[in-house]
């Protein structure tokens, strides 16, 4: 910079910093006329001046009169953030911003939309990583990697970020992209610097399908950085496109933050696979001026059917299809049947029967019998699957701190009791530093500790977008003595320095995780016939109680054909718990409610049998587990002899939704622990799917039966945003034992056009249908 640039930079960012400190924030010194009779300068020179920096990113631009430049150093650190926009539509909106220290992202990134980009969609997760340091670039390079399988949209996701960018003016108008393949037999990257031309390529896309090496990614950023800064322009945004079975993400930990995995066609939900077809379609009736008609079967075969080369072969195939119809049609309209198809398509059909079965009801119930599809008109359809009321049981998750994701994370360890440590290595060298802590008895929290040290030592932990160097509560004694002498040893036998962020969430991690194991003094097993269903309580009432008390012993098929197998593993596991605390081992049916009877005698320690597993039981007994008495387990007695009076209302009939009852024993626990459920719209809605199935079989609802069906459907619409699936035994088999119930809820649940963008997997939907099941039975 000359002494001049650097009198003007110097006027911004003191006037950028004087209106954040007192609190204004009026900027109203920042601007040309008011630098030009500070430094006695001529405006002209002024406002040029001022334009060559906002143009080397150091300035924020505000849009009005007079334009008002910001220095971005002082409000990223000011304000703490990593990212700032180019440009601000005005002084109010900045304002807002600020006072309510909200990150500027906030207003810009829901207007990004794609298929498969809403809240619970495939793309969510992606475009909420990338997006962000995307549209607000700093001046340093920063890479993109975009880990997928070839064809599955990812160049296309890309020219749409860069259309958006161009759109919110963080790319100057003329900018392009460029398109490279990566070359492993090169001597050096002097072809792909010769695709380049820095006054206008913006952005980078680097395709790589073979092995490659840090270091040689590493060369390739520099060579790109030395040709930009060599010519004075700023960096582009370099994205590389690597084939997942090819080269493994950890080569690029070191590099970037910014490493993603991109599903393919297979792994996008049925919804948004619904919607790329008919994008295709519609892409295809604009291009060659004709009408395109396409049936249900049609529909039906594209979406079951499996595709090596995902998106791109999917389009080859429409192409094919539209092609041959046109050849052989009279007029202008191509209508697609089913020997329009290829052969390949026909003969790569899923041969999951009741997978298909379930496309095939998901397309009956979404789209009418035929579809129309003319050029350049919009498709109904297509806006009718894209409208909001297809997600609005979802809802935007809150934005949690720092501290707070971390208590989420131990709150949501995995709670199934286990003798197994997964990783051996970490506990021979950590496990001496668990001696005289409580976490030495929770096996599944070792784990997860042991997998977070195991990320951080190889460099593939991250902690996101969160802001790491918030303020942070302060830890106790115990916690701070244990996470220190852990991190010091982490490090030694490493001979690695741990970076802040991961330092910062250990000693939170451990100090959480003590906290909510000293919470309690009783110990609850939950061992059903259903383990999910039993996950489902366990998890529900560590979150809601903050504790860490609840426990999963697992009883698959095999433990029900031989159970006292089942009960001499059960003792190894329940002897391994914490001898000071009290247990209560919850079941549901025979012959599990005579196991607490059989560890009492093998294990000559106390141990309670609370049965059946209903949630008013559990509720009851959440309070005593948190009472400071040594000994509670005579108070949990008194309310199991009382148990007929607990569950009184629990057995009524139901006379209405919603129902005073099930809302004072579920009051706003749902929507804490679902976050990102609109609990209010799903219960209703699940309400009305159990009500259709009872009223067809003409039997009635009873109160207790709506408040489970309530507890684990909003469990199963959770998972389903978080994209997790349950693994059930002999799935066909236990399909077929429903029976007509199976069938009549899996259609009802995909016939609502709210629930229509979740995708209920229909493991789920026999889950629910064997709890429907059980329950009739018991009553």
């Amino acid at each position: 910079m000359n002494s001049r640039k650097d009198m003007i930079y110097e006027k911004i960012v003191t006037y950028t910093r004087e209106s954040i400190l007192d609190n204004s924030f009026s900027f109203e010194h920042c601007n040309a006329f008011d630098i030009a009779v500070e430094l006695k300068i001529d405006r002209s020179n002024v406002s040029r001046i001022l334009n060559q920096l906002f143009n080397d990113y150091l300035l924020i631009k505000i849009s009005g009169r007079p334009t008002t430049y910001l220095s971005r150093e002082v409000i990223v650190n000011e304000f703490r953030y990593s990212k700032a926009p180019q440009i601000i539509a005005n002084r109010e909106e900045l304002k807002e911003q600020l006072a309510t220290n909200e990150p500027m992202a906030a207003s810009s990134l829901p207007d990004f939309q794609i298929i498969g980009s809403n809240i619970g969609e495939s793309l969510h997760e992606v475009i909420d990583t990338i997006l962000p340091c995307f549209i607000y670039p700093q001046a340093d390079m920063l890479l993109f990697v975009l880990m997928g399988e070839p064809g599955s949209g990812r160049k296309y996701f890309c020219r749409q970020l860069f259309s958006y960018a161009l759109k919110k003016k963080t790319f100057p108008k003329q900018s392009t992209y460029v398109t490279v393949s990566w070359r492993p037999d090169a001597e050096n990257n002097q072809y792909l610097l010769n695709e380049l031309t820095p006054e206008a390529t913006a952005m980078i896309l680097i395709e790589v399908a073979d092995e490659i090496t840090e270091r040689k990614i590493y060369r390739m950023k520099s060579d790109i950085s030395h040709l930009y800064s060599n010519q004075g322009c700023h960096p582009p945004v370099i994205i590389f496109l690597v084939d997942r079975d090819t080269v493994k993400a950890d080569i690029f930990s070191s590099l970037t933050p910014c490493v993603v995995s991109f599903p393919n066609l297979a792994q996008r939900r049925t919804v948004e696979r619904l919607k790329i077809i008919l994008t295709i379609m519609q892409e295809t009736a604009d291009y060659n001026h004709t009408q395109i008609r396409v049936n249900r079967d049609i529909l039906t075969r594209l979406l079951s059917s499996r595709y090596k080369y995902n998106i791109s072969q999917l389009r080859s195939e429409i192409h094919y299809a539209v092609a041959g119809a046109l050849y052989y049609a009279q007029g202008n309209t191509a209508t697609l049947l089913t020997n329009s198809l290829s052969a390949g398509v026909r003969s790569s059909q899923t041969e999951n029967q009741n997978y298909l079965n379930e496309i095939t009801d998901f397309v009956e119930h979404s789209i009418p019998e035929f579809i129309d599809l003319y050029p350049d008109t919009e498709c109904t359809i297509l806006t009718l699957l894209s409208s909001d009321n297809m997600s609005s049981v979802l809802t935007t998750p809150r934005k949690k701190s720092f501290d707070e994701t971390v208590w989420d994370d131990v709150l949501h360890t995995d709670v199934t009791l286990d003798n197994q440590i997964l990783e051996e290595r970490l506990h021979f060298l950590l496990g001496f530093c668990f001696q005289q802590s409580p976490i030495r008895y929770d096996i599944p929290m070792l784990n997860r500790l042991y997998a977070l040290i195991s990320d951080m030592i190889h460099g593939t932990f991250s902690t996101g977008s969160l802001l790491e160097d918030e303020t942070l509560p302060q830890c106790s004694r115990t916690s701070s003595k244990l996470s220190a002498t852990l991190i010091d040893k982490i490090e030694s036998s490493f001979n690695a320095t741990l970076p802040k962020s991961s330092v910062n969430y250990l000693r939170l991690f451990l100090d959480h995780a003590l906290r909510a194991l000293d919470e309690s003094n009783i110990i609850y097993v939950v061992v059903s016939y259903d383990q999910t269903l039993s996950e489902n309580y366990a998890t529900y009432l560590n979150y809601i109680s903050g504790t860490r008390s609840y426990y999963v012993l697992p009883f698959g098929p095999e433990d029900q054909h031989h159970y006292p197998a089942f009960v001499k593993r059960s003792q190894k596991l329940i002897a391994n718990l914490n001898d000071s605390k009290e247990i209560i081992v919850v079941t549901d049916k025979p012959p599990l409610t005579n196991l607490a009877t059989l560890l009492v005698a093998a294990l000559n320690r106390t141990i309670l049998s609370l049965y059946p597993i209903t949630m008013p039981m559990l509720m009851r007994t959440l309070t005593i587990m948190k009472e400071d008495n040594m000994h509670a387990l005579p108070t949990v007695r008194k309310i199991l002899y009382s148990k007929k009076e607990t569950m009184k209302e629990y057995n009524e009939k139901i006379t209405g939704f919603p129902n005073e009852y099930i809302s004072k024993l579920i009051a706003h626990h749902f929507e804490r622990c679902f976050d990102g459920i609109n609990t209010v719209l799903s219960c209703k809605i699940l309400y009305n799917i159990l009500k259709d199935v009872f009223d067809y079989f003409g039997c009635e609802l009873k109160t207790g039966l709506v408040l489970e069906f309530l507890f684990h459907g909003n469990a199963a619409l959770y998972r389903s945003t978080r994209n997790e699936t349950v693994c059930v035994d002999k799935f066909e088999e236990r399909v077929s034992e429903c029976g007509t119930i199976y069938q009549i809820l899996n259609k009802r649940i995909h016939q609502s056009r709210e629930l229509l963008a979740l995708n209920l997997d229909e493991t789920e939907v026999l889950l629910l249908c064997e709890l429907l099941i059980d329950y009739t039975d018991s009553v």
